[in-house]
C-alpha cells in the first residue's frame, strides 16, 4: 500500500514530465517562416520593456491578433535568454504546455468526481480516490500527449495558445471551487474573473467561456436549484462583459489585418458546410491523428454540396440527435459534445478569417471534453472489473496495458510530428505532401528553397503553386516564378509571367518593381512611367504606385507633374494619411509651406502616431514662423519614435536641449 500511495502522489509529476518529453525535439528547432519571422526576428518591439514597446504590446493588432500578455511573456523570454533565441521561446512554450496538462489533471479530478460519483453516492459504489487520480492522469496524458497539440506547442508563434489556456483552466478551476463553496465563494469568483481576463489578454479564443460555465452549471454541477437563477445570471454577466470586450477587440484586429472573408466570397451555405466539416474533422483526427499538416487550405471553389461536406453535416446531426436521446442515461456524452462545440465554435468558419479551413491548433482547448470521456470510460471499466473478482487481476492488467500502450503511441506520434516543425523546408514539404494541390504550401516551399540556393526545385514548386491557383489571390507566386525564371536566364518567360501578373493585379507592387527595373535597364523610363500610370488608373487608391510614379516624374524631367499627381491621390483616397502626407511634402519642396502645413495637419489628424508626418508638419510650421508649434511637433515625433533623427536635429538647430536617443 505504501508503494501504491507514493505512485499516486507522483502522478502530477508524471503528467508534467510526460507532457514535456513528447515535445522535446522542439528545443532543438529554430523559427519557421510561418509568421515566426514577423513575430520574432523582424519585430523590434519585443526587444525591451521600453514605454514605446509596452504601448505597442498593449495597443497593436500585429498579424491579426491582439495579445498584450503574450507579447509581455515573449519580451520576458528575450531578456532571460539575452536575445531573440528560438530555444528560449520553445522552452517556455513547452513549460506552459506541461503546466496546462497539470491543470487538466486537477480539472479532471474534479469533473470526474462530479460526473461519476454524485453527491450521496458512497465510495463503495463510486470511485475510490486512487481510481479517481488514475483516471484524471489518463485524461491529462491523453490530452497532453496527443499529436494534435504539436502545432500549439512546437510553433513559437502560438505562445498565445499555451498561455491563454493556462489562465483559462485556472479560471474554470476557480469557478468550480466557487460552486463548491456556494454562498461563500465570492473570492473564488473574483479569482476566476481575474484569470479569465488574463486569458483573454493572451488570446481571445476563450470568449465562449460564459456559455461553457452555464452548461457546467446544468450538469454536472446541478447548481440551478441550489444557487438560484439570479446569482447564476449575475455570474455569467460578469464573464460575458469581459468576453464581449475581447471579442470586439479581436474582430478589430482581424479587420486591420484584412483577414476577414466577406459573405460574397464565402456564403452562408458554405460557412455552415465548413462548420460541419470542422466539427467532424476534429473528432476524426482525435481518434486517428494521421496526415496532420500546418496548413489545411479552404478551397477556392468551395462547394457545400460535395460528398465530404454532406457526410459531415449528417454526422453532426445524427451525433447530436443520438446524444439528446441518450441524455438521461449518458448525460456526460451530451455535455461533452456541447462543450466541444462551444469551445471550437469561434474557429469553425462561421466568421471566416484567413485562408485555412481547419487547423490542428484549434483543438488545443476543444479536445479536453474528449479526453474527459476517455478517462471516464477507463474509470467505469475499472469499476466494473472490480465487481468481478475472478477476472479482476487479468482484466485489469489488460486494461492498464492497453491504456499505457495507447498513451505511449500518442507520445511517440507527437515526438515525430514535432520534428516536422524543425525548419521551414521540412514543414512546407509536409504541407504539400498532405495536400498536393496546396498552392500556398508550394509557394512557401519555393521561397524557402530559393533562399537556400536550390533554384531548380524552387522553380518546380513555384510552377505547381501557379497551376493550383492561377488567379487573383496568388499573384505573389507568379511573381516568384518570374523571378526564378529570370535568375535562370529565361528572360522572355519571366516577362510573360510578370505581364500575366499585372493583367490579374495591375498595381501589384513587387511585379511593378520588376517591370520597372526591366524598362529602366533598357533605357526606357517612358515605359516605366506608363507602367505606373496604368497601375493607378486601374487601382486609384494604390498609394505605393503614386509614390513611385512621383519619383519617376521627378527623376525624368516631369517634376511639375508631381503635385497634381499627389492631388489626384488625395482625391482618390481622402482617408489615406500617406496621400495627404506626400502631398504636403511635395508642396513644401515647391516652396508652398502654408498649403503644405494644411495637408500635413490633415495627415497627422488621420494618423497621429506617424512620427515622420509630425516631423514634416513641424518643418512647415517653422517655415511659416510658428516656431513654438513646430517645436511641439518635433517633440511629439520624438515621443512617438525616439530614433527620429530629423526631429532631434531640428530641435537642436532651434536651440532646444534634446536628450540623447
Amino acid at each position: 500500500m505504501g508503494r501504491e500511495r507514493w505512485l499516486l502522489r507522483l502522478l502530477p509529476a508524471l503528467v508534467f514530465a510526460a507532457a514535456c518529453l513528447a515535445f522535446l525535439p522542439a528545443l532543438r528547432q529554430g523559427f519557421v517562416e510561418l509568421d515566426d519571422d514577423l513575430n520574432f526576428t523582424q519585430n523590434p518591439h519585443i526587444l525591451s520593456f521600453s514605454p514605446e514597446n509596452l504601448r505597442w504590446m498593449l495597443e497593436s493588432s500585429h498579424v491579426g491578433h491582439w495579445q498584450p500578455l503574450s507579447w509581455l511573456s515573449i519580451a520576458l523570454d528575450v531578456q532571460l535568454w539575452g536575445g531573440v533565441d528560438p530555444r528560449g521561446f520553445h522552452a517556455t512554450n513547452l513549460l506552459l504546455h506541461a503546466l496546462d496538462a497539470l491543470l487538466v489533471y486537477f480539472l479532471a479530478q474534479r469533473l470526474l468526481r462530479l460526473g461519476l460519483q454524485p453527491a450521496g453516492v458512497d465510495e463503495a459504489r463510486g470511485l475510490s480516490p486512487s481510481a479517481l487520480r488514475l483516471a484524471a492522469a489518463a485524461v491529462a496524458l491523453f490530452w497532453g500527449l496527443h499529436p494534435l497539440r504539436v502545432e500549439s506547442v512546437a510553433w513559437a508563434t502560438e505562445r498565445r495558445d499555451v498561455l491563454s489556456t493556462f489562465f483559462l483552466l485556472l479560471a474554470v478551476l476557480a469557478y468550480l471551487r466557487m460552486a463548491a463553496a456556494q454562498r461563500r465563494g465570492w473570492a473564488w469568483l473574483a479569482l476566476a474573473l481575474v484569470a479569465y481576463a488574463a486569458s483573454l489578454l493572451s488570446k481571445a479564443w476563450g470568449i465562449t467561456l460564459p456559455a461553457l460555465l452555464l452548461v457546467l452549471d446544468l450538469w454536472p454541477l446541478r447548481r440551478v436549484r441550489v444557487a438560484g437563477l439570479p446569482r447564476i445570471a449575475l455570474e455569467k454577466l460578469l464573464f460575458l462583459a469581459l468576453a464581449l470586450a475581447a471579442a470586439w477587440r479581436a474582430a478589430a484586429a482581424q479587420g486591420e489585418a484584412f483577414a476577414v472573408v466577406s459573405l460574397e466570397e464565402h456564403g452562408i451555405a458554405a460557412r455552415l458546410a465548413q462548420a460541419s466539416y470542422g466539427l467532424a474533422f476534429y473528432v476524426v483526427k482525435t481518434l486517428w491523428p494521421a496526415q496532420l499538416s500546418a496548413m489545411y487550405l479552404l478551397e477556392r471553389d468551395f462547394d457545400p454540396a460535395r460528398a465530404i461536406y454532406l457526410a459531415s453535416a449528417v454526422f453532426v446531426v445524427l451525433t447530436t440527435f443520438a446524444l439528446v436521446l441518450l441524455r438521461r442515461r449518458w448525460p456526460a456524452g451530451l455535455t461533452a459534445w456541447i462543450v466541444y462545440a462551444i469551445l471550437v465554435s469561434p474557429v469553425l468558419g462561421l466568421l471566416q478569417s484567413g485562408a485555412q479551413k481547419v487547423a490542428d491548433r484549434y483543438t488545443y482547448l476543444a479536445a479536453i471534453p474528449f479526453a474527459l470521456l476517455f478517462g471516464a470510460g477507463l474509470a467505469i471499466s475499472g469499476r466494473k472489473l472490480a465487481a468481478r473478482p475472478r477476472a479482476r487481476r487479468e482484466s485489469a492488467a489488460v486494461l492498464a496495458g492497453a491504456s499505457v500502450l495507447m498513451l505511449a503511441t500518442l507520445g511517440v506520434a507527437s515526438w515525430r510530428q514535432t520534428r516536422v516543425w524543425r525548419d521551414s523546408e521540412t514543414l512546407f514539404r509536409r504541407v504539400v505532401e498532405v495536400e498536393p494541390d496546396n498552392y500556398l504550401g508550394h509557394h512557401n516551399l519555393s521561397i524557402v528553397l530559393r533562399r537556400a540556393g536550390k533554384l531548380d526545385p524552387a522553380l518546380e514548386h513555384a510552377r505547381l503553386s501557379v497551376e493550383a491557383h492561377p488567379a487573383k489571390g496568388n499573384v505573389d507566386a507568379r511573381l516568384n516564378l518570374g523571378q526564378l525564371l529570370r535568375m535562370r536566364g529565361r528572360e522572355d518567360e519571366a516577362l510573360a509571367e510578370f505581364a500575366r501578373a499585372l493583367e490579374i493585379e495591375p498595381a501589384h507592387p513587387g511585379t511593378l518593381a520588376q517591370m520597372e527595373s526591366w524598362h529602366l535597364g533598357r533605357g526606357d523610363p517612358a515605359g516605366a512611367i506608363a507602367l505606373y500610370e496604368r497601375a493607378i488608373q486601374a487601382e486609384p487608391r494604390s498609394i505605393d504606385g503614386y509614390r513611385r510614379l512621383a519619383e519617376l516624374y521627378a527623376a525624368h524631367g516631369r517634376a511639375g507633374e508631381v503635385i497634381p499627381l499627389w492631388q489626384r491621390a488625395a482625391a482618390a483616397a481622402p482617408d489615406s494619411p500617406l496621400a495627404r502626407s506626400w502631398l504636403g511634402v511635395a508642396l513644401f519642396q515647391a516652396g508652398r509651406p502654408a498649403e503644405a502645413a494644411r495637408e500635413l495637419a490633415a495627415a497627422v489628424q488621420l494618423a497621429p502616431g506617424d512620427a515622420q508626418a509630425q516631423t514634416n508638419l513641424g518643418c512647415a510650421l517653422w517655415q511659416l514662423g510658428r516656431g513654438e508649434e513646430a517645436i511641439e511637433r518635433w517633440r511629439i515625433a520624438l515621443r512617438l519614435d525616439p530614433s527620429q533623427a530629423e526631429a532631434r536635429r531640428f530641435l537642436g538647430e532651434a536651440g532646444r536641449t534634446v536628450p540623447p536617443p
